[in-house]
Order: structure tokens, then C-alpha cells, then sequence
């Protein structure tokens, strides 16, 4: 269920905004210090974007059709970053720069690396277990 949510999401990010600016009740998470801002809803059936703070960190986050929040992503530091994710970019890509990295936190965690070299530039996606592979889209922050 969660990467049918998962892949719902990075349909949603990929595609884009329909409307800016709605309002909706959200059932609020307790670490959320803030009601959410610049809600837009989105061709994925009943998941809304939004801009949140969670304990003091401003972040994009997803609600489902019953306005729970069900994901959140963030641009983070490569110190942010898991340290088994890390070796593992390293040994499949040596060689390359690592751009934005963003975090994506739903049911798992996710990592979307930005890589480059003199020749070529593309994004992977890093799995909890480790697993690194090119990701199919480009995710919104």
C-alpha cells in the first residue's frame, strides 16, 4: 500500500499544480507547529501539496483525502543523509558530484540525489535497503 501512496505522490509531483491557493482542514500532526501554507491540489485523486513546519524545519508535505498527512520532503545536506546511503552512492557512481538531495519521508524513507560529471547529469534514488537506482522522475520540493 505504501508505494501505491509512494508512486501516487511522485505522479502528483511530477505533474504539477491545478489550483493554488485552496484552503482545506487538515487533521493536524502533533510535531506540525504551524497550519499548512501555499496548498495546491493535484491531478493524483484526493493528495494535496502544502508547505508545513515540523519542529522548526519548513518542508513540502502530502495529505490524503482525509487531509492526514501521509508524506513529507525536504532538500537536506549530504550530512543529513544515511551513512549506509552514502557508501552506497559512492561505490555505484564514483566519480560523480552529488547536486540537491532531497529527503522524502512517508511510510519509508527515500533519497533523490541530483549526480554529475564533465559529461552527464541525472538523479538516483536510494531505497532503506540500500538499493541505488535511477530514478524515472523528477521530484518537486
Amino acid at each position: 500500500m505504501g508505494q501505491i501512496i509512494t508512486a501516487f505522490i511522485m505522479i502528483m509531483v511530477s505533474i504539477g499544480p491545478l489550483s493554488k491557493g485552496k484552503t482545506f482542514e487538515v487533521k493536524q500532526n502533533a510535531a506540525v507547529s504551524h497550519p499548512p501554507e501555499n496548498i495546491i491540489a493535484s491531478l493524483a485523486p484526493g493528495i494535496k501539496k502544502a508547505t508545513i513546519t515540523i519542529e522548526g524545519d519548513t518542508r513540502t508535505a502530502f495529505y490524503n483525502r482525509h487531509n492526514e498527512l501521509i508524506a513529507t520532503s525536504k532538500v537536506i545536506n549530504i550530512i543529513d543523509m544515511d551513512p549506509v546511503a552514502i557508501k552506497m552512492l559512492i561505490q555505484n557512481y564514483p566519480g560523480y558530484q552529488m547536486g540537491q538531495i532531497l529527503k522524502y519521508e512517508g511510510d519509508e524513507t527515500i533519497y533523490f540525489v541530483d549526480l554529475k560529471n564533465e559529461k552527464t547529469e541525472f538523479q538516483v534514488k536510494i531505497t532503506p535497503d540500500s538499493i541505488v537506482s535511477l530514478s524515472s522522475y523528477t521530484p518537486e520540493i
